[in-house]
């Protein structure tokens, strides 16, 4: 089975039990209540073969469901959810993400981790000097960039970001079980 995006070739252990986000619910396409759903799994289709999916709510908690229908339409999937069977009910469902327990994606393979696996780590160079802790992760067009937020203050007292790529040449270990990655990049 696959799943959400791992990035490769970089030594990894340990998870924890939280939710991860594998895709976003969009808007509402039609009048039968499809929405249109934004994949982050690799390949995109992976998303739909998890059975323990669940939306996240309003309040900030996560509603189980399951789809009882999906079509490919170019990047997207339009989907539609067991229960809901017209546009005014789908449109209680649009712009929430989508996610399963953490415990029911597969274990990494050797030397690769999985991308929301990296925030909260502590970033340190390969020289053993602290970056800060990784606050989030950025998607661009090019490949995935670590926001670390720094143990040393910017000129306006703010803690200071250093953005660094998530490609092999700047991550080069991940150990989940110290809480660290490791990378090849100094502070901007």
């Amino acid at each position: 089975m696959a799943g959400p995006e791992v990035a490769a070739q970089v030594p990894t252990a340990g998870a924890s039990g939280r939710m991860v986000v594998l895709g976003r619910l969009l808007g509402v396409f039609g009048v039968r209540g499809e929405l249109r759903l934004q994949s982050y799994t690799s390949p995109p289709g992976a998303v739909l073969e998890y059975s323990a999916l669940h939306a996240a709510t309003p309040r900030g908690g996560w509603q189980p469901f399951r789809f009882s229908g999906a079509r490919r339409q170019g990047e997207f999937w339009l989907v539609s959810i067991e229960g809901v069977g017209d546009r005014d009910a789908a449109a209680a469902w649009a712009l929430r993400e989508v996610a399963v327990p953490r415990s029911v994606l597969p274990p990494p393979g050797p030397g690769e981790y999985y991308l929301d696996d990296l925030p909260g780590l502590e970033a340190v160079t390969v020289a053993g000097k602290a970056l800060g802790r990784v606050s989030h992760l950025v998607d661009t067009p090019a490949h995935p960039v670590m926001v670390v937020l720094g143990v040393s203050a910017s000129a306006d007292g703010k803690p200071r970001e250093t953005w660094v790529p998530v490609v092999r040449q700047h991550v080069r270990g991940v150990d989940l079980d110290a809480g660290r990655v490791t990378v090849d990049w100094e502070e901007e």
